[in-house]
Formats: C-alpha cells, sequence, structure tokens
C-alpha cells in the first residue's frame, strides 16, 4: 500500500463511528456496506460534471474504476504486462491485456508513427549521408 493511500484511511478511521476491525471500511449511517448503486450515482455525477461521456450502457459503473487502474498501471509501468497482472490479481495475462488494459489513443499514435518510420523512412547506403 503506497502511503499516500495508508494516510488516507487512518485519517477516515478517525472520523468513521464503527472502527470495530469486523466494521466495514464504507458504511452507511446503519453500519452496513455503502449501496454501490449510490456509490455509482455519484461516480456518475462526477464524470458527467467534467464532460466525460459513454456510448455504451453501464460503461460508467464503478467496474470502470479497475479497467483505468489497470491501463494506468500498465501505461506508467512502461508496458510491464506482468506487473499489471499481478497487481489486478489475475490468474492469466491473457485476461489482464485482453479485457483491462485499454491502449490510449496516443499509445495508438505512437505505435502508427514508428511503423510510418520504419515503412517510409529514406534509405541511406552504407557512409553515405541521408538525402531529404
Amino acid at each position: 500500500m503506497v502511503p499516500e493511500l495508508r494516510q488516507s484511511l487512518l485519517s477516515h478511521k478517525t472520523i468513521a463511528v464503527y472502527t470495530q476491525p469486523s466494521d466495514y471500511v464504507f458504511v452507511s449511517s446503519s453500519g452496513r456496506p455503502l449501496n454501490p448503486d449510490l456509490l455509482r450515482k455519484v461516480l456518475q455525477s462526477a464524470l458527467k460534471t467534467v464532460g466525460v461521456k459513454f456510448n455504451i450502457s453501464r460503461a460508467d459503473g464503478l467496474h470502470l474504476l479497475r479497467h483505468t487502474s489497470g491501463s494506468v498501471v500498465y501505461r506508467r509501468s512502461g508496458g510491464d504486462l506482468k506487473t499489471t497482472q499481478e497487481r489486478l490479481g489475475h490468474s492469466s495475462s491473457r485476461i489482464t491485456m485482453g479485457t483491462y488494459v485499454h491502449l490510449l489513443k496516443d499509445h495508438q499514435r505512437g505505435a502508427a508513427e514508428a511503423l510510418s518510420t520504419a515503412i517510409f523512412a529514406p534509405l541511406t547506403a552504407p557512409g553515405k549521408e541521408q538525402v531529404n
């Protein structure tokens, strides 16, 4: 657990009413787990506020955070699929890559540019300067 998350959870604990080891971390006023539908509505409202729209029904649910997490870990780890797989707890990297890691547009653009450079780069003879 990163220090920032640990501190955030400790701060939450200081204001929590339910603090027994058997209590849930995020609860309703009755001590029961928060209703995921309420959390989903808050997330959807936040996404709407910042102008994020989805073309697929229910794509803006809480599971979106897991997909985002997988994509961010993959990208920030330099494309380390094994690290991403372990972080998400998958038994197979095929699940991780096929379902949870979504390549971003700039990755797609970079891949297209790299391929274009490799195919269309001017050829140079050995010992000669490249002609533009």
